[in-house]
């Protein structure tokens, strides 16, 4: 392509082509976005110079929260805890990526459509975790007494069902989840599990 320069009159200098500036020949106002130079108005002057590289967008990150509920019990707890109790738990899903630039596109200017960012999460997480009681494969009286029950809704997990252990439980779930439909353009960089509205615990990506 031929050099855009030599159809304007006087092009922006080098050292100043990150910032607003105005040609010569018509006037118009010229901005750098994505490291190319557009004009608000007809001009021939359309591109600062050849072959530029477009510069490199920050990433942005959007969160997601969700609710749930669901019983558990901390068997060695040196209180209340010990029981038979359950929670409205709050988690909330926060993912990282440059945004998608495709115009035209239904999730053009988004990291991730909140629709799907929820879709996934409770196919993967949500569902199978509310109105579950969520119980440590160590805590034998509890695994078999569900047992006993015809139809229980029970998760067996390998840890004792803390905030913390619950959290490192999703994130390791949900990550899995993201990058096998998105790949790793897109990262699960946080999950809060909120054990109560005062308390609660994040996971981060490493």
């Amino acid at each position: 392509m031929a050099n855009p320069k030599q159809n304007c009159s006087r092009a922006a200098p080098r050292d100043q082509r990150d910032s607003r500036r105005e040609c010569a020949r018509c006037y118009s106002r010229v901005r750098c976005e994505l490291g190319v130079i557009y004009l608000a108005t007809a001009c021939e002057y359309f591109k600062y110079e050849n072959n530029m590289t477009p510069s490199k967008t920050n990433p942005i990150s959007v969160t997601r929260r969700l609710e749930f509920d669901a019983g558990h019990r901390l068997p060695n707890h040196k209180s209340q805890c010990r029981n038979l109790h359950g929670h409205r738990y709050a988690i909330e899903i926060t993912l990282t990526a440059n945004l998608i630039h495709e115009e035209g596109a239904t999730d053009d200017g988004m990291v991730m459509d909140f629709g799907d960012i929820k879709s996934i999460a409770n196919e993967k997480l949500v569902n199978i975790w509310d109105h579950a009681f969520l119980v440590w494969r160590g805590d034998t009286v509890m695994v078999d007494f569900l047992a006993a029950i015809s139809g229980h809704k029970t998760v067996v997990l390998d840890e004792v069902p803390t905030a913390e252990n619950l959290v490192k439980a999703a994130f390791e779930i949900l990550e899995h989840a993201y990058r096998d439909r998105f790949g790793h353009e897109l990262t699960l960089t946080q999950v809060r599990l909120y054990e109560t509205p005062n308390c609660w615990a994040d996971a981060v990506a490493s």
